[in-house]
Formats: C-alpha cells, structure tokens, sequence
C-alpha cells in the first residue's frame, strides 16, 4: 500500500463527483474556467497535486504514490466512485487510478496525454528555474527576463512557470518542489506496468499541434483502455484547455452525462 498523503483541494458545485487533475508545474487553479462550468451539475474537486501548489512536499513521486493520493481524496470526502479527468500529468494519474482501483473510477478523460514512456526534455527546464537568482529578483517581470534570456522564449510559457514563484518575508521562493520534481523526473516520464486493462467509458482528447499523442500511441491506449474515444482537437497544443476552454469544456460535460 502507497503511504498518501492529504492533498489541498477546492471543491464548488453538486451532484455526481468528478475529479480534475492539473498537469506538472500547474495546480488546482489551472482548471477552475473547467471545474466552473462542470459545477451545474456535479461536484467538482480541483486538488493541487503532491509538491504542487498549497499540497505538502515529498521527497518520493511516482505514478503508485500520486493514484493513492487521489484515492485518499476520494476517501476524505466519502466518494465512493468518481469521474476522473487531467491533464498531462494529471492524464497519466488517473489512468493510474483506473487500472490500480478500477472500482473508483465511473469515467476517464486525458487531456493530451498517453499511457507511454516519453523523452526526458524536463530536466533542463526545472534546472533553469532552480538557477533562477532568486536572493537579486525584485519582482516578476525580473524573473521574466531573466527566464527569457535563459532560453525560455515562450512567454506564455514564462507566466506557467511564474505562477509558481511566490514571495513570502524572506523574498521570492518557488512553491512546487523543484528538487523532488528534478529527481523523480524519469519515473514521471514514464508510465506504470499494470497487468488489467481497464473496460470502463474513456475519453482521450489531444491537440492538432502537440506531439503528446501520436497515431502509434492509440494502440497502447486501446490496449489499457479498450473502450477509449480518441479524438483530436484542431488548432490546439499541449495545453488545449487553456487554448479553447469552452470546447473542451462542452465536449467534457457531453462525455460524462453519455
């Protein structure tokens, strides 16, 4: 048994439960536009993530771990079974939870995300933050250029990463884990060994632009989740909730009244 631990959590809404994950370096609030229009018609719980947001810091994070915390959730709020939906990160830990404790899940949906192992780009990246000079930051816009000037040329990336970056009395700390993040890295890339497929209702949505989910790829989910919809969403990356949030959104709420 994985030793959970108790995640922060915001819940709005009533009825059936439905559980949204966000992705790596995100948290809870990244699906609040999603969990707003959900909450009409059900319960809707948007945790933070272990080592993520205001969710306590652990010095171990893989895949068996992050499904318990889930279910520790569950268990806290006396659900017995919920829908389950995130993204990247959050993707491959609630098809974690469904294969671990198919007797949880109702319903799945990933957001841009496959059950397969995937290249270690992270590494340099969270490297980058923790070099980020934070003793001569004095504010975000400081941050900002010096992210831009270390290569992190995206700026809608920049705001992701910043949002993670808090001041406290001492100055700017950051607020997810970035050494556990940095030495669990390769287990986060890669996806749990599970021996049932799991039979129940799966939605894998995934962008037009992002290379998170490729056609080789729907042979593994159809093998793990041999009831799986897989559908591609146009004109969208990697993060496609936060690119067209009311599609998504509407194409969520079709998928669980289905």
């Amino acid at each position: 048994m994985n030793e959970a631990i108790e995640l922060a959590c915001t819940e709005t809404g009533n009825g059936p439960a439905v559980v949204l994950l966000h992705g790596l370096l995100g948290n809870g609030r990244n699906l609040a536009p999603m969990a707003r229009v959900l909450a009409d018609e059900y319960r809707v719980l948007t945790p933070d993530l272990r080592n993520h947001g205001q969710s306590p810091h652990t010095e171990t994070m893989d895949y068996p771990e992050l499904a318990a915390d889930l279910i520790a959730l569950l268990d806290k709020n006396r659900i017995d079974r919920a829908a389950l939906a995130g993204h990247s990160l959050g993707g491959k830990i609630v098809m974690t939870t469904a294969l671990l404790y198919p007797d949880r899940v109702t319903k799945l949906v990933s957001l841009d995300m496959a059950p397969v192992p995937y290249a270690q780009t992270l590494g340099d990246l969270l490297e980058t933050l923790q070099r980020l000079p934070l003793d001569t930051i004095r504010n975000r816009k400081d941050a900002d250029e010096w992210l831009r000037c270390e290569g992190v040329e995206e700026k809608r990336l920049r705001g992701f990463l910043l949002q993670n970056l808090v001041r406290d009395k001492d100055g700017y700390c950051w607020r997810v884990n970035l050494e556990t993040l940095r030495s669990q890295r390769q287990t986060m890339t890669g996806f749990p060994d599970t021996a049932e497929p799991w039979p129940g209702p799966a939605l894998f949505l995934y962008g037009e632009n992002s290379d998170y989910v490729l056609p080789e790829h729907h042979a593994e989910i159809r093998r793990l989740f041999p009831a799986a919809e897989i559908e591609e969403v146009p004109n969208t990356g990697h993060w496609l909730h936060a690119e067209r949030p009311q599609p998504i959104a509407d194409r969520l709420k079709k998928f669980l009244a289905g």
